[in-house]
């Protein structure tokens, strides 16, 4: 089960292994691991050509401290250049003399497997040799292990355990991460004032998990008064340190003008340095942005610029979206030529939504026959996205004898919206005689997949047939808590109106909790 992102992701910035090792070792509150002896050089500062030699004679005489700088000397190119190998061996000598930080640096090398065999198995004995001793980084380490269950059996309870003892010890990113919890109240009980307590202390000492969790708190009013100012300030000094959720957030808070203006030139440019980064995640994040956003001038730029910057790359959904954004008769960017220039560049085999998605396109700017090219292609395929985006196009056309078992096709495959959409046509009587009870069967199906609108849809039959012995109130609750609990605002509103409507009993609300619970269960384990 070899994980090489494990130790990038607790340590909060996928570093390369050299820059990781150093960087723990330049926190404020380990800054000088080194008290006394004859080999004291802070592993901030190299070491000269005289110090090395006394370093390297101290290690050969059993000197742990020694050792394990010499290790870190080999890691950091310190010595001509790095030796991992090297660099593991003298880390084990100081490790089996009980030197806490050689055992931690050789686990991270048997987790990454570079200077070692890559053995989770003695990374973990090493670890929680350290944490024997007290390390406040092994400890938190074993706390993120056992709280998502990496390598070991996931156990929070032990991990919340390890997580306060690294904190305990005054190690940052533990606190960061442990006051984080006890502000939402995961995990643990929840308690704000020491919750901010702990996330002001590792942000003094600029730990970038602690600015992350200071500035989250202070755009949200969340144990201090609300100030977008300064959320903006201590995500940016997070961000510049690397890590990725603050940069994240700094790019809505461009795009959205929270904290300053709004700025699509400076959101792009904060993605640009993401990418650059490594930070491949910000692709993905940025993607949700621009997609459910909303439509302030400052997000309309943003698009296009995103868009652009993405077609570079030769993203073929970016070409379709920059077609489609030029297509738009009504946009500030409406250009038809160049619409049909992306449209053509565009290869969407084996993508059936962007296929039926340039169908419509290219039938409104091109013609019916260079539509038809798309269409082709989502016939050639059988999947059930391929189905169900047919039967779209055939209900567009309302060919609903088409769409119908286009959907059928789609739904014999379990695709969720194409049972919706059977659903949908029984109880509305679309192109089919009006059923409930058929309407019923789809909508099940597309609702133990977890579709929220299919669940209100069930809550509505059970409501309107009330068959106690077939379909019992609490039934109805049931499905309705779950697409309301679940964010679904129309459920949520019928939910009230619901409640107002019929006068529920305590065995009624109880059952349909409990069947919620074991509804939502089983959509979990699917």
């Amino acid at each position: 089960m070899k994980n090489t992102f494990l130790w990038s992701r607790v340590r909060l910035a996928a570093l390369p292994l050299a820059l990781l090792l150093s960087a723990c070792a330049t926190t404020d509150n380990a800054a000088r691991l080194a008290d006394s002896g004859r080999c004291d050089v802070a592993l901030e500062v190299s070491l000269s050509a005289q110090q090395a030699k006394q370093c390297r004679q101290a290690a050969q005489q059993g000197d742990a401290q020694a050792q394990y700088r010499l290790g870190m000397a080999h890691v950091q190119g310190e010595l001509r250049q790095a030796n991992l190998a090297d660099a593991a061996k003298w880390f084990g000598l100081a490790s089996e003399q009980g030197y806490a930080l050689a055992k931690v640096r050789l686990a991270e090398m048997y987790f990454i497997g570079q200077g070692v065999v890559q053995d989770d198995d003695k990374g973990l004995v090493l670890l929680h040799e350290a944490a024997e001793l007290e390390n406040p980084e092994a400890l938190f380490v074993l706390a993120e292990l056992y709280r998502l269950g990496e390598y070991v059996e996931q156990d929070p309870d032990r991990g919340m355990q390890y997580l306060q003892a690294s904190a305990r010890y005054a190690w940052d990113p533990a606190r960061a991460l442990y006051g984080a919890f006890l502000i939402d109240g995961r995990y643990v009980e929840q308690d704000i004032p020491s919750g901010i307590h702990l996330v002001k202390l590792a942000a003094a000492n600029q730990d970038p998990r602690g600015l992350y969790f200071l500035g989250l708190a202070y755009y949200e009013g969340k144990g201090v008064l609300r100030d977008d100012t300064l959320a903006r300030e201590s995500l940016q000094q997070s961000a510049e340190q690397g890590y990725l959720a603050a940069h994240i957030m700094l790019i809505e808070f461009a795009i959205f003008g929270i904290g300053s203006e709004a700025s699509a030139e400076q959101a792009m440019a904060l993605l640009e340095q993401a990418v650059e980064s490594g930070h491949e995640k910000a692709i993905a994040l940025m993607d949700k942005v621009v997609q459910q956003g909303g439509e302030q001038p400052s997000l309309a730029q943003l698009r296009l610029s995103y868009y652009l910057f993405q077609a570079e790359h030769d993203s073929n959904r970016a070409k379709a979206n920059l077609a489609i954004l030029y297509a738009d008769r009504e946009g500030e960017f409406y250009d038809l030529a160049k619409a049909r220039a992306f449209l053509a560049e565009v290869d969407a085999s084996g993508d059936p939504l962007l296929l039926a998605r340039l169908y419509f396109l290219a039938k409104r700017i091109a013609g019916v026959n260079e539509a038809n090219v798309f269409y082709q292609a989502l016939a050639a395929m059988e999947s059930a996205e391929a189905y169900y985006v047919r039967g779209m196009i055939e209900e567009e056309d309302k060919k609903y004898a088409e769409a119908i078992k286009l959907y059928r096709k789609a739904a014999y495959q379990e695709h969720p919206l194409a049972c919706r959409a059977l659903g949908e046509y029984y109880f509305y009587g679309i192109g089919v005689d009006k059923s409930l009870y058929r309407a019923e069967g789809w909508f099940k199906l597309a609702a133990k997949q977890g579709d929220l609108t299919s669940q209100l849809y069930l809550a509505k039959i059970y409501e309107t047939l009330n068959f106690p012995s077939f379909f019992p109130l609490d039934d109805a609750y049931a499905w309705l808590s779950i697409a309301a609990d679940n964010g679904l605002a129309k459920a949520q509103s019928y939910r009230i109106e619901f409640e107002k409507k019929h006068a529920l009993s305590d065995a009624v609300k109880q059952s349909a909790k409990s069947k919620a619970k074991r509804w939502q269960q089983e959509m979990t384990k699917q």
